[in-house]
């Protein structure tokens, strides 16, 4: 008979179905925790550690304050100010050390901008909005601070803006 009905596989279409599947489920389960290493190992963390910023307060001290208007130098001596930033994700940690031992604060910081010149990130707070430049061909950090306080008065218009050079590790 040229054609014949009989089948010349060895194996059951179920059978080499049900194996692939069996070998398949192995290869997944064997590699899922690799994942995480996979996207870890190019990642690259931008480190600026910016020592004593300086710059200016403006703005209005509010009804407590008679109305005041406010231009004054700003600085916080032997302050730190350290990011943290696992580059091209969209927030970074804002480690801030005062001046005087006070204990550190620790911020998270959206990031808004990015350019090959800067990286610009914005944290929020009840009253008050900073945003913190960080500039890594230069060195240097701007940061300014909107608020509508001028400690304790509210209902003013106060605006702090200051400039620090930095140490910057790309790692």
């Amino acid at each position: 008979m040229p054609f014949s009905t009989r089948s010349y596989c060895r194996f059951s279409v179920q059978r080499v179905v049900k194996y692939c599947v069996v070998q398949l489920t192995i290869g997944v389960l064997c590699l899922t925790p690799l994942l995480p290493l996979c996207s870890l190992a190019g990642a690259e963390t931008l480190t600026a550690v910016c020592n004593e910023p300086k710059g200016r307060v403006i703005g209005n001290e509010g009804p407590s304050g008679s109305n005041k208007m406010v231009d004054q130098a700003e600085g916080m001596r032997g302050g730190q100010i350290t990011f943290i930033w696992e580059i091209g994700k969209d927030e970074a940690q804002v480690v801030v050390q005062a001046g005087g031992g006070e204990p550190l604060q620790h911020e998270r910081a959206i990031r808004v901008y990015s350019s090959d010149e800067m990286h610009t990130f914005l944290a929020t707070y009840r009253f008050a909005v900073w945003v913190y430049s960080i500039f890594p061909k230069t060195s240097r950090l701007l940061m300014t601070q909107h608020t509508n306080q001028f400690s304790p008065d509210r209902g003013g218009a106060i605006a702090k803006s200051m400039e620090a050079r930095c140490e910057m590790s790309v790692k």
